[in-house]
C-alpha cells in the first residue's frame, strides 16, 4: 500500500514537472521569432530617402565644377559634429560608396567659390605713372584739357635792347623756347597786342585796339610757330587790358569742368591804353572760364614790375622778370635745373608707388592663398574622421571613399599653390618692369634737358 502511494506520487511530479518544460520551450520558440521579426522590420534595412541630402551638386569631381560647388550644410563654422554624426546614424546601410562620399560633402563641403573669383580677379598691371613733369614748373594734369595762350607784347618799347639785344628778338626766342617744352597735349595760342601804327599820339587810337590771333588753338607745330611769330615787329602802343578780355572771348567756346586755362603775358612794360589790366584780370579768372593770368617782364623798370605784379595777382597767376641777357639765360638754367629735380621727384615717387602696390597685393594674394588652405585642411580633416565613423558603422573599410577624399584635397592644394605663384610672379615681373621704365624714362628726360641748347 505505502509502495503504492509512492509510485502515484512520483508519477504525478513526472507529469507536472514535463507540462512545465514543455511550457518554458514554447515561450521561447515564440520570443525568438518575435525577435526576428523587429530585427527584419528594422529601418536601418530600408533605403529611407528621406534622411538624405541632395548630393547632386556633389556628383563631379572635376576640378573646375570641385570650385564652383555650394558649401555643405555643416561646413565651416557651421560645423557640429554631435548633429552630423546623428544624419549619418540615419542613413540606410546598403548606399554605393560614392553615395556615402558625395553625401558627406553635402554635410561638410567648403565652399571655395570666393577664392576661384578673387585669383580670377587679380589685377597684376600697374597704374599709369602719374603726370610727366611740365616746364617751366606749369603741372599739366593729364586728365584734364590745357589751354595755352601767349599775349605778346609788339609796342614799340620792345624795339630796345637787353645786353645788346632786341627785347623783341629775346622774347620771341623764349616763348618759342616755353611752348616747344610743353606737353603733347597741350593747345596752345599766340595772340599779339600793339603791333599795329605807331607810338604817336595820332596812332594810339589804331595802335590801342589792335589785336589778334597769329596762331589759333592747335598742337604746337614748330614750322607754324615761329611763321606766326614772324608776323609781327615792334610798333605801337600797350593795350594790355584789351588783349586779356579778347583772351576771354577766345576761350569762351573751349571752357568746361574738365578744363584748364592759362594765359602768358609777355610785356616789357605797362598799360598804355587807359584800360584797366587788373579789372580785366581779375574777371577771367572768376569767370567760368577761370583763366590763370601769368606775366613774364623783359627790362621792366620797379614801377612797372609791380603794376604787373598787381596783374598776375588779380589773375591768380604769377610774375617773372628778366632785366639781361645773362639774367634770361640764368632763368631758364634754373627752370632746366627745377625740371630736373622735378624728374628725380618724379621718379622717386612712382617707383615707391609701384613698390607699395606690389607689397600690398602680394600680401592679399598671400591671405586668400592661405585662408583657402585652411579651409581645404579643415574640409579634409572633416572627411576623413568622418569616414572612419562610417567605417565603424558598417563594419567594413571604406577605401574608396578615403581614396575620393585623399583625390580631392590634393587637387585643391595643388590648384591654390600653383594659382597663387603664378600670381606672385607675374605681380613682381610686372613691378620690376614698370620700375625699370620709370627709371629709365627719367634718367632719358635728365640727360635730354642738360644737352638742350640754349
Amino acid at each position: 500500500m505505502k509502495l503504492r502511494n509512492y509510485l502515484f506520487i512520483c508519477l504525478s511530479l513526472f507529469i507536472v514537472l514535463s507540462g512545465c518544460g514543455q511550457e518554458k520551450e514554447n515561450k521561447l520558440e515564440t520570443t525568438t521569432v518575435e525577435k526576428d521579426k523587429e530585427e527584419n522590420d528594422r529601418p536601418e534595412n530600408h533605403r529611407d530617402e528621406n534622411v538624405l541630402l541632395d548630393a547632386t551638386a556633389y556628383q563631379s569631381n572635376e576640378l573646375e565644377d570641385i570650385l564652383m560647388q555650394v558649401p555643405g550644410k555643416f561646413s565651416s563654422e557651421n560645423y557640429d559634429e554631435l548633429k552630423v554624426k546623428e544624419l549619418i546614424d540615419q542613413w540606410p546601410r546598403d548606399l554605393e560608396m560614392k553615395e556615402y562620399y558625395e553625401q558627406l560633402l553635402a554635410l561638410v563641403a567648403e565652399d571655395y567659390r570666393p577664392y576661384k573669383k578673387y585669383f580670377e580677379d587679380v589685377d597684376t598691371s600697374f597704374e599709369e605713372n602719374s603726370s610727366e613733369p611740365g616746364s617751366k614748373n606749369m603741372d599739366v594734369p593729364s586728365e584734364k584739357k590745357v589751354n595755352i595762350q601767349i599775349l605778346f607784347d609788339s609796342s614799340g618799347s620792345m624795339n630796345g635792347e637787353v645786353g645788346g639785344k632786341q627785347k623783341m628778338k629775346l622774347a620771341k626766342d623764349a616763348v618759342q623756347s616755353f611752348v616747344s617744352e610743353l606737353p603733347e597735349q597741350v593747345q596752345i595760342s599766340l595772340r599779339v597786342y600793339g603791333h599795329k601804327g605807331t607810338g604817336s599820339d595820332a596812332d594810339k587810337p589804331l595802335s590801342c585796339k589792335s589785336t589778334e590771333v597769329v596762331y589759333p588753338f592747335k598742337s604746337y607745330d614748330q614750322k607754324q610757330f615761329s611763321a606766326a611769330l614772324d608776323q609781327f615787329s615792334p610798333a605801337g602802343w600797350t593795350p594790355l587790358a584789351g588783349a586779356i578780355q579778347a583772351a576771354e572771348e577766345d576761350l569762351k567756346e573751349l571752357s568746361g569742368d574738365d578744363v584748364e586755362n592759362i594765359l602768358y603775358v609777355v610785356s616789357d612794360g605797362v598799360e598804355t591804353c587807359d584800360g584797366d589790366p587788373v579789372k580785366a584780370a581779375k574777371q577771367i579768372n572768376q569767370s567760368d572760364i577761370k583763366g590763370v593770368v601769368n606775366i613774364i617782364g623783359y627790362d621792366v623798370d620797379n614801377e612797372g614790375q609791380e603794376a604787373l605784379k598787381e596783374v598776375a595777382k588779380a589773375g591768380a597767376g604769377k610774375y617773372e622778370t628778366v632785366s639781361s641777357q645773362q639774367q634770361f639765360e640764368d632763368f631758364f638754367e634754373k627752370e632746366k635745373e627745377l625740371l630736373i629735380d622735378a624728374w628725380y621727384e618724379w621718379e622717386n615717387t612712382n617707383v615707391d608707388n609701384v613698390y607699395e602696390s606690389e607689397s600690398s597685393r602680394l600680401d592679399e594674394i598671400n591671405t586668400k592663398e592661405s585662408e583657402m588652405r585652411d579651409a581645404q585642411e579643415r574640409e579634409e580633416k572633416r572627411l576623413e574622421e568622418l569616414t572612419k565613423y562610417i567605417g565603424d558603422h558598417l563594419k567594413e573599410d571604406p577605401v574608396e571613399i578615403r581614396l575620393a577624399v585623399a583625390d580631392r584635397g590634393r587637387e585643391l592644394r595643388i590648384y591654390v599653390g600653383d594659382t597663387a605663384r603664378d600670381l606672385r610672379i607675374k605681380l613682381s615681373d610686372n613691378a620690376r618692369n614698370q620700375r625699370i621704365d620709370t627709371r629709365d624714362k627719367a634718367l632719358d628726360e635728365r640727360i635730354k634737358i642738360r644737352n638742350e641748347e640754349d
